[in-house]
């Protein structure tokens, strides 16, 4: 085992093991609700308390990767950037690390459960379901 698989594997036993974890965004997967910079609070999953819609932190080829669930089948997940084009390759919730609660962009910690985000979150999560029917449909 290589030493970053090492200290990936530390990192998301630590990630599962805290109350509360948070750390920054290198990315733009997740444009216009999460941007490079901003700082994300993950909070651990319960067994039963993920959805579509959520926003999840999830571990996958030794990479962290913050996006939304856009369908849940048995044990697999399956999510996708919200600036992404294509779906992800499914995922098992033995892979998620954490559940998406707060955002803070600059000076502002915004939850989840503040209005905007939610009436945000409620858009995208729509969009997200049309998107994997019509692909669906395609491939049937």
């Amino acid at each position: 085992m290589s030493t970053s698989e090492i200290i990936h594997s530390i990192l998301a036993e630590n990630y599962k093991q805290t109350q509360h974890a948070s750390c920054k965004v290198v990315g733009n997967s997740m444009f216009p609700l999460i941007r490079k910079g901003d700082w994300i609070y993950i909070e651990p999953i319960t067994e039963n308390n993920l959805q579509s819609g959520d926003i999840i932190l999830f571990s996958v080829n030794q990479r962290f990767v913050v996006h939304r669930i856009v369908n849940i089948e048995n044990d697999q997940l399956v999510t996708k950037g919200d600036w992404s084009r294509s779906l992800d390759p499914s995922i098992t919730k033995v892979n998620v690390i954490g559940k998406l609660v707060a955002i803070k962009k600059g000076k502002f910690k915004l939850t989840l459960n503040h209005p905007f985000l939610r009436i945000q979150n409620q858009l995208i999560r729509l969009l997200n379901q049309k998107i994997l029917n019509f692909r669906l449909r395609r491939i049937n």
